[in-house]
């Protein structure tokens, strides 16, 4: 069978035969969805994009192994985190990681994850990039920010033999994305309204029983949604 008829076959079933969605009771691994078939998961999660802010910068004005000293470590405590916290990661972009959190707490164990990584980043791998990168004049500093979003997604297998990965289709992962795109000077989480909503406890209000989170009155995401932020709120691992 040639390329174009493999293409051709596999479009066709994917647009024309019936599909096979199911609800999910938790993350499913990219095993448990068939690649050849029509099938899909429906879930209800809280999804976190964290992203190194300025990476490109790093790459243009830094040796590449500076570059890399400092992106390898956002991601490995970005991972770490995440993992601590109960959640899957699902995909790597560059400096980017994604990750799903599904169950009891998701909103919280998000906002933890988050809240973590913001002491990290300043604390260890902005001081530690300091002393061990060598920065040209007018240094830089490491930032980042994280994004959090909760909602309906279908997650699907995509791609070909060998190389493919689960997909997640809906508002929440797109919001996510788009929410760790924002920078403002003293914010580096945000969340959207429904994630806001699910977030409590210590999570919600701080040590000093003021709240963590404040909205963001100026700044348009997608349809006018509401966007929370954490005003340099952070936690000790």
């Amino acid at each position: 069978m040639s390329i174009k008829d493999l293409m051709e076959s596999n479009v066709n079933s994917m647009m024309v035969n019936s599909w096979n969605v199911r609800d999910g009771r938790d993350v499913p691994d990219t095993e448990a969805l068939g690649l050849g078939t029509n099938v899909g998961v429906q879930l209800q999660a809280t999804y976190l994009y964290a992203d190194l802010a300025k990476s490109s910068d790093f790459g243009q004005l830094l040796d590449p192994v500076d570059a890399a000293k400092i992106i390898k470590s956002f991601l490995f405590c970005a991972s770490a985190l995440i993992k601590e916290h109960g959640g899957h990661i699902k995909s790597f972009d560059g400096d980017r990681v994604m990750a799903i959190y599904h169950g009891t707490e998701k909103e919280n164990r998000a906002a933890r994850t988050a809240l973590k990584l913001n002491w990290v980043v300043q604390e260890i791998i902005d001081d530690k990039a300091g002393r061990w990168v060598d920065w040209p004049e007018g240094a830089m500093t490491v930032k980042h920010a994280t994004g959090i979003a909760t909602g309906e997604a279908l997650l699907i297998r995509g791609g070909v033999r060998n190389d493919n990965d689960i997909a997640s289709i809906g508002s929440a992962p797109n919001l996510a994305a788009k929410l760790s795109d924002l920078r403002t000077d003293d914010g580096r989480t945000f969340a959207c309204y429904r994630t806001w909503l699910g977030i409590t406890g210590d999570m919600a209000r701080n040590f000093y029983d003021r709240d963590r989170w404040s909205e963001l009155k100026h700044i348009t995401v997608g349809n006018k949604l509401q966007i929370y932020k954490a005003t340099n709120e952070r936690m000790i691992p």
